[in-house]
């Protein structure tokens, strides 16, 4: 007697689907916004670092010049370029022994922290919503 053994579809049913596909968008919607938040703290450091190349520029010019007077972002940083995808660089406020740089996120990119600032005295400060000691390395 021949007798047939049928195979059972080994297949993935729709439902197994739906829920792979429900767990992937959960695990995407948790990982998702640290990730970003990694990215613009990883962006802001980038910009403070620069902040800090820019004012030992600018400490270089007044010791050359005697004033600050006369420093912008072309002069004094020529010796290393600032490049920032995330960030524009200004001075703020020039005068001939006090200036303010500032590091201003394009396109609203770090609402949380602003901009970030530092003068020549060493003094850091933010323009956003969020607390000093979590904008600044301390």
């Amino acid at each position: 007697m021949n007798s047939f053994k049928f195979k059972k579809d080994t297949g993935v049913t729709l439902i197994e689907l739906m829920v792979t596909v429900a767990i992937l968008g959960l695990l995407l919607g948790i990982a998702y916004p640290s990730y970003s938040s990694y990215l613009t703290k990883t962006h802001r450091v980038e910009a403070q670092q620069a902040l800090y190349i820019l004012a030992k520029d600018i400490e270089q010019y007044h010791a050359q010049n005697q004033s600050y007077t006369g420093a912008s972002i072309g002069t004094i940083s020529h010796k290393q370029t600032i490049k920032n995808d995330y960030y524009n660089f200004k001075i703020r406020e020039l005068t001939e022994q006090s200036y303010q740089l500032a590091a201003i996120p394009k396109n609203g990119r770090d609402e949380k922290c602003g901009t970030l600032t530092l003068d020549q005295l060493g003094e850091e400060d933010i323009t956003g919503t969020s607390k000093y000691s979590d904008c600044w390395l301390t």
